[in-house]
């Protein structure tokens, strides 16, 4: 599995969410500020994150984004998967993913190497769900 600038972009934006004082509403203004991205970027990936209750909006004067738990209790990997979808390290195990896929593979009956592909996606989900948004704002 490879993280894409969505995915790096997004945990920057959450670092600066998380290290805010707890309750606190950050403009996008203050995250571009803070991490030199883009404006517009940070407005077409915010909607994932709110959509995904990692994080709340309000609008107004002293309006902006926060967490809607605390840094220790969100991991690395809601937050990438929130941003890039599910983690799938090859196209050609798809079909431990998704089942109805298996009549389309040829070879499904006589993979060698779909155990490898399993097991490379647990360990990944694995660490990136012991890594909190805490740790990695510290």
């Amino acid at each position: 599995m490879s993280i894409s600038a969505k995915g790096r972009t997004g945990l920057r934006m959450m670092v600066v969410l998380g290290q805010a004082t707890e309750g606190e509403y950050i403009s996008l203004r203050t995250i571009t500020q803070k991490q030199g991205i883009s404006y517009k970027y940070l407005e077409r990936l915010i909607p994932s994150m709110v959509k995904s209750g990692l994080v709340e909006s309000m609008q107004g004067k002293n309006g902006g984004y926060r967490l809607t738990r605390r840094p220790e209790d969100i991991n690395v990997a809601e937050i990438l998967v929130a941003l890039e979808g599910p983690f799938e390290s090859a196209p050609c195990q798809q079909c431990y993913l998704k089942p109805e896929l298996e009549k389309v593979c040829p070879v499904i009956d006589n993979c060698k190497i779909i155990h490898m592909w399993k097991g490379y996606d647990k360990i990944t989900t694995e660490y990136f769900e012991s890594v909190s948004l805490a740790d990695v704002c510290r």
